[in-house]
């Protein structure tokens, strides 16, 4: 079957091919023909003190961008992820939430405009309709809410990362007797 690629299609084979990058190459080059024909790669030394590490602050605007960048960029991708995945639940649930209102908003509007009701009748519809408006209020402001909190809390998480990133200590639970924990801190003092 022959067809041409749909613009979704080739967005969607850049998104899993780009991560590859080398890898591509790495493939066709087990092949001996297209392996001959192959340039060798070129090799750059890269200097450790010319790699530029991210900023506190270029770690908080990250993550008020888009939560979970800054911890992501900052070398913690776990705690990234989490964050993003809270946040990205937090924004589709505000926006489910507004069009849950919407419709309710909808609803009255058609009660309202309904000419085949008796003005009694529209007026206990819509005292029915009050306290499903109300609620669905209520969700869009609580998730609203917890969206920008959710923002605020992974910026300043990625700023603290950011400055704690170079901290070399290590934090670690064991075991300390009868079952009992034991917290321990190892933090280097010299050479």
């Amino acid at each position: 079957m022959q067809g041409k690629l749909s613009g979704r299609t080739i967005a969607v084979w850049i998104a899993v091919l780009l991560p590859l990058g080398g890898a591509a190459v790495d493939l066709h080059a087990q092949d001996p023909v297209v392996a001959d024909t192959l340039p060798a790669p070129a090799v750059e030394a890269v200097d450790e003190d010319v790699v530029a590490e991210i900023s506190p602050a270029g770690a908080f605007l990250r993550s008020l961008v888009l939560p979970g960048w800054g911890q992501a960029a900052v070398g913690a991708p776990v705690r990234g992820t989490v964050y993003f995945s809270i946040g990205a639940g937090s924004f589709w649930m505000l926006g489910k939430s507004r069009v849950r209102l919407a419709d309710v908003r909808a609803s009255e509007r058609f009660i309202r405009e309904d000419e085949r009701l008796e003005s009694i009748e529209r007026d206990a519809l819509l005292e029915g309709l009050a306290p499903l408006r109300r609620s669905r209020q209520d969700q869009v402001e609580d998730w609203a809410t917890f969206a920008v909190f959710t923002v605020l809390l992974s910026a300043a998480d990625a700023l603290v990362s950011a400055y704690l990133a170079d901290f070399d200590a290590h934090i670690g639970v064991g075991p300390g007797g009868e079952a009992a924990l034991r917290l321990e801190l190892t933090v280097p003092v010299g050479r």
